[in-house]
């Protein structure tokens, strides 16, 4: 859980670095929170819990690493237990592509990204995850999201899950 707490600290202050300039304003910027539930693909991950409250948070990166689309580091919770105490924590690179000439607010978008997840259930461990989906804007700031999620089996278990999240962007 500590693993988590470290990375939710790290994106955060990622966040907080591109703080606009002005004295007054302190809304942070290229950052997103998401929130739904992820249903899980897994007889092991179901066992844990089904349908898992499911938590995100994404950091826009200021240029794209690809020239189509948006580059963004997301980091996520999933758990069944309202203690927090167990879960699962993916963190990825993602590149997010635009479907259409849409202006902001009415775009939608399919969104690709690789990194490593945490699953701590009965014990903890750590492997490679990937992650991909399609969305699509709700509003200026307001975004639904389809996400699946595959893992490498850690700890013998795997954190295959469709994430169904509703989420709001700074």
């Amino acid at each position: 859980m500590r693993k988590f707490w470290s990375l939710a600290a790290t994106v955060a202050a990622l966040g907080f670095v591109n703080v606009a300039h002005a004295q007054e304003d302190y809304t942070p910027v290229n950052i997103s929170v998401r929130a739904g539930v992820a249903l899980p693909l897994d007889s092991s991950l179901s066992d844990f819990g089904s349908p898992l409250l499911a938590l995100g948070v994404e950091y826009q990166l200021p240029r794209p690493l690809l020239s189509q689309g948006d580059s963004y580091v997301s980091l996520d919770y999933m758990t069944a237990n309202t203690l927090f105490s167990h879960g699962v924590v993916p963190f990825c690179l993602n590149q997010r592509f635009y479907l259409s000439n849409a202006k902001l607010g009415r775009r939608t978008y399919a969104f690709l990204g690789v990194g490593g997840a945490v699953i701590d259930i009965d014990h903890s461990g750590v492997g490679l995850a990937a992650r991909g989906g399609f969305g699509a804007d709700l509003g200026d700031a307001i975004f639904f999201e389809v996400a699946g999620l595959i893992t490498d089996k850690i700890s013998g278990a795997t954190a295959d899950s469709v994430a169904f999240y509703l989420g709001y962007r700074f």
